[in-house]
């Protein structure tokens, strides 16, 4: 039969705690916007003047043969640094508000892990076992890499500075370099799972043998809710076949969702 790995192997259903709602905080969001633009002001933009007598004093330098100069910095280049930093904190906001709602998202996952109990007095060969999760959420194969979590976004270029290489770039290097096959062994012992998406979930799995006495670990799964009127409890209905069981073995698994207050 299966089981809730981790919980009483008797026990054919869990508990899970979901936490409340994370309230959306106008103030604090408003205090990080703050604390961006004092971080980074605008640049003051130099009038035609000041540009002048910044050149002049380039070219005083230039002839004194003083590479030790900075460029100065136009006005143009000011404006363009300045308009591509009100998209910033436009981008930033826009980040705060994601970042929020990927955090209430977090909160309604939920993952737990099945395994198979093999009570019986003989190992169990060649067997399928058959879940069914009903409607209601999103059901992911708990092994797989889930979206992160949103990034801030980037500042644009500083006012006369020239862009140089982006070292960033440089750390998809080792994914670019071909790594050494692995070595070809028997194939697992328990197939990942197969989650195949009707009105309903389906999955397969499958055990190539299962010791007598012995519970394995079948699978690992996640389910996301899309809100939290979403949250309810749930069964996940199973079907165990083998190649030396007469008959298929029927039951059923229970996820209970408790909402805190």
């Amino acid at each position: 039969k299966l089981c809730f790995w981790g919980q009483p192997e008797d026990q054919n259903f869990v508990r899970i705690q979901i936490p409340p709602p994370i309230a959306f905080d106008n103030e604090k969001v408003e205090t990080a916007l703050q604390k961006i633009r004092s971080q980074h002001p605008p640049h003051p933009i130099p009038d035609e003047a000041q540009e002048r007598a910044e050149m002049k004093k380039l070219e005083k330098q230039l002839w004194k043969g003083n590479m030790n100069f900075r460029f100065p910095i136009s006005g143009a280049e000011c404006q363009r640094y300045n308009k591509e930093l009100t998209v910033f904190y436009q981008a930033y906001d826009a980040y705060l508000h994601q970042l929020h709602d990927y955090q209430n998202a977090r909160r309604r996952m939920i993952s737990f892990e099945i395994g198979l109990q093999n009570s019986g007095t003989t190992p169990g060969e060649e067997i399928d076992v058959h879940l069914h999760f009903p409607d209601g959420f999103q059901l992911f194969n708990g092994d797989e890499t889930l979206p992160p979590s949103p990034q801030p976004p980037k500042l644009p270029r500083q006012p006369g500075t020239v862009g140089g290489i982006d070292m960033s770039a440089l750390s998809g290097i080792g994914r670019m370099i071909p790594k050494a096959p692995r070595p070809i062994g028997p194939p697992p012992n328990i197939s990942s799972p197969s989650i195949r998406r009707t009105n309903s979930y389906d999955v397969r799995s499958q055990i190539r043998k299962a010791k007598h006495g012995y519970t394995l670990r079948v699978a690992s799964f996640v389910a996301v809710f899309s809100n939290d009127d979403a949250l309810k409890s749930f069964k996940i209905d199973y079907s165990i076949s083998a190649a030396n069981l007469p008959k298929a073995f029927n039951d059923h698994l229970s996820v209970i969702i408790e909402k805190s207050n």
